[in-house]
Formats: structure tokens, sequence, C-alpha cells
């Protein structure tokens, strides 16, 4: 289910019209179909999920659960920006400087493990990012894109990326007992299985 497959979830409850979104929110004609392909920015994913009053971590990534209330007409959205849901328009990178230095990483780092353009992401208080890069630094940063852009919700997912090193870390810092019993543990669940698939394999020459 993508960005566009849950605008259509949504305004199918909400008995309204993805045409009726765009002419409201100042969008071209058929701009919002075009983001099952091509990539919308961020500023537009964001005018899109106050307009329908939904989780803008849920439509952005389809993560959270989704409550969908009654549809409220739109107002002023026309000229939508990032800085419209923080103190000041460069809060997004200042989000992303601030828990990249608590895991030891700078903007540059993030530009070369992201293959973003160098520098490219000093320009985001100026230019709005897409919806993409934006998940793409959630994910390294293991937060969430809502913390991100306003500043809420700073939910720690366990990105599959993330996974294994954040078990190594665990495992790492438990002691030499726990250590111990963990190990036995695998031991016996790869017997276990290991008789397992010999068993099967047994019966099946059978």
């Amino acid at each position: 289910m993508n960005i566009l497959d849950r605008i259509k979830y949504v305004v199918k409850q909400k008995g309204i019209s993805i045409s009726n979104i765009e002419k409201d929110l100042g969008f071209g004609n058929k701009t919002i179909y075009r983001w099952d392909k091509a990539d919308p920015s961020i500023s537009k994913v964001i005018a899109v999920a106050d307009y329908l009053d939904v989780d803008l971590e849920w439509l952005a990534t389809g993560k959270e659960e989704i409550h969908i209330n009654n549809y409220k007409p739109a107002t002023t959205y026309c000229t939508y920006n990032i800085g419209m849901h923080s103190d000041t328009p460069n809060q997004l990178l200042d989000r992303i400087k601030k828990i990249a230095k608590e895991q030891g990483l700078t903007i540059s780092n993030i530009e070369e493990k992201l293959s973003f353009g160098k520098n490219s992401m000093y320009r985001w208080d100026i230019n709005s990012p897409s919806v993409d890069k934006v998940i793409l630094v959630a994910n390294l940063l293991n937060t969430s894109v809502d913390y991100l852009i306003t500043g809420n919700n700073m939910n720690i997912y366990p990105y599959e990326n993330n996974k294994s090193d954040d078990f190594i870390n665990r495992y790492n810092k438990l002691s030499e007992s726990d250590k111990g019993k963990i190990n036995t543990f695998i031991e016996i669940a790869s017997l276990k299985e290991f008789q397992a698939n010999d068993y099967i394999t047994i019966k099946n020459r059978t």
C-alpha cells in the first residue's frame, strides 16, 4: 500500500474525491495520482495529511494506526511549507542534526550513507525535500517522520536495516553470565532444528 493507496482509502471513507483535495490545496490537476510513480515533496504530503485530518506518519510511511475523523472542509492551504509546522523553517534540519549528533553522525555522513548529493540536505530549509528522502533519513536515524517534521511523536521504530546492529549492541552490554545463557539457548535451539530437519528427511525417505 503506497501513499496514493492510503489517500484513496481515506477519501473513500470520507466520501470526497482526490480532485477536491487538489482543487482546495491548489495542486495541479492529477498531481496526487502521479504520486503512484513520482516522489511527492514532503510539504505536499503534510498538506494532504492536514486536509484529511490523518496522522502524517501513517500517510507518509504506513506506520502507526489510522484514525479517520469526520471530514471538515479545508480553508486555507495553498501556500503550504514545512515552516508552518515548526518555529522556524530550518527546524527539520536542526532536528536531524540533533539526532545525528547523538548517534555520532554528521549531515555529511547521512548524505554519504544515503547517496544524497553533497550538501544537498542543507538546502532543505529552502526547498522542500521529497517524502522518500525524509523517510530514508528517519529510517537511518531510527526515528519517526512526524518527529523530524513537527517535533512531535518521537517514536523509535525497529527498522529492518537497524535490527542486527541493535541486537549486537544489546548483546554486548550483557553480563558474561547472561551471554552464556543466550549462547546455550541458541545452541539448544539449533540442535533441535537440526534434529527436526533430520527427522523430516528420514520420514520423507520412508
